[in-house]
């Protein structure tokens, strides 16, 4: 098969998998289903253009990551569908470090662009065809009653999420214009679903993604301190009516929401985490098993309680060690626009998947799209910070690698 096949079928990944968490929700089996055959067919693609070495080196991480992972779901398993996520999440990683070698910036970039804006396009007119506009102007959830034509259920926060994830495409796209437009099919649908959570965190990526972008020089930083400055003297000096605002589009004094939606009734439940951490402070309780030892009927819904209560400080420890050596990979991209734009969207996701955290477990999990999109570029990174470090032997080509300073 040839390397030319690559960037369109990473552009089918992207945009089955976003299409698939949508559309079966909590359906694990059906979700691995849809997206294995792009994913599997992309590595068979691209593991010839990384040379024995890159291999050898993946598959130790591999190794270590699994081992880290699982050890403490070893000793005392009480659910197996953490095996087969386990088990995406190291084809997810695959794929990103074989692609290194075979795809361009440029495709990698027109890859990931296609896929994610045409399956957000399909998404974003399937909720105006079923009343997203009528549930943003009647200031009513959306969907309404948690169901929609065709999808069994979907809760708004996961119309939240999906926006969350949309946000650093906006760096890859080359015109304000379009950046403007990717923003305005975040923040539209966020808004109509009334997710308090990915509302909350779609802002704080806006702003932390637009810093990011602004670090290269000191003018902007600079600049985007003064902006700061000046929208928080604004809140501050208008802040009643600001809050009026917030609180009467978000519902949030609204009794009849429930204690299962938006920030309401979590500090209970991530103080029982946190002491569940505290009980095993090492290794952790398992992956995925905090909800059974715990008895919840949900999780934690944050990112930082659930790594430490079910991997332990060792597992947590590898998840930051991990992500820093990812994005110190990215940042050593330079040169052309494309590989500039995708260092400033692989830091965006990075820096958002971390904020997200706070309010959502999305640490070691393959359900949804924005952990797919994470462990995509985590292997991506890893594989730029071994021919960064030179531990690998594979020749520097024209293709995404960093070139050597």
């Amino acid at each position: 098969m040839s390397a030319a096949l690559a960037p369109p079928t990473l552009s089918v990944l992207i945009f089955s998998t976003i299409l698939s968490t949508l559309f079966f929700p909590g359906a694990p089996d059906v979700y691995a289903g849809l997206i294995s055959l792009p994913l599997v067919s992309f590595i068979v693609i691209a593991t010839a253009s990384t040379g024995f070495r890159g291999a050898t080196l993946l598959f130790l991480f591999l190794g270590a990551f699994v081992v880290v992972f699982s050890v403490s779901w070893a000793l005392n398993p009480l659910e197996l569908a953490f095996v087969p996520r386990l088990l995406l999440i190291c084809l997810v990683i695959i794929t990103g470090w074989t692609g290194v070698d075979c795809i361009t910036s440029s495709d990698f970039r027109r890859a990931i662009l296609l896929g994610s804006v045409l399956a957000y396009l399909a998404i974003s007119i399937f909720f105006a065809a079923n009343g997203m506009f009528e549930s943003l102007a009647a200031n009513t959830r959306f969907p309404p009653l948690y169901k929609l034509p065709m999808i069994e259920f979907v809760h708004p926060n996961l119309v939240g999420l999906l926006m969350v994830n949309l946000i650093p495409i906006a760096f890859l796209m080359r015109t304000s214009l379009g950046k403007a437009g990717i923003v305005a099919l975040a923040l539209v649908p966020a808004l109509a679903a009334q997710s308090r959570a990915a509302m909350i965190i779609v802002v704080l990526c806006g702003v932390s993604s637009f810093l990011i972008a602004g670090i290269s020089t000191k003018r902007r930083i600079l600049i985007s301190l003064i902006v700061a400055s000046l929208l928080a003297v604004a809140a501050a000096v208008n802040a009643d009516a600001v809050l009026d605002v917030v609180a009467d589009k978000l519902l949030i004094s609204d009794e009849y929401r429930g204690g299962s939606t938006g920030l309401v009734g979590r500090a209970d439940i991530w103080a029982a985490t946190y002491d569940l951490f505290l009980e095993n402070p090492v290794i952790g309780v398992g992956s995925g098993q905090h909800i059974q030892i715990l008895n919840m009927t949900s999780y934690a819904h944050n990112m930082y309680l659930i790594l430490l209560a079910e991997n332990g400080l060792v597992g947590f420890a590898f998840f930051v060690i991990m992500t820093w050596l990812a994005a110190r990979g990215f940042w050593t991209l330079g040169g052309d626009p494309d590989r500039q734009q995708l260092k400033y969207y692989a830091l965006a996701f990075i820096t958002n998947y971390y904020l997200y955290g706070l309010v959502e477990g999305r640490g070691v999990n393959i359900g949804n799209v924005l952990s797919l999109n994470f462990f995509l570029i985590i292997g991506m990174g890893m594989r730029m910070m071994v021919k960064r470090s030179g531990s690998d032997s594979v020749p520097y080509t024209s293709r995404l690698s960093p070139s050597r300073s």
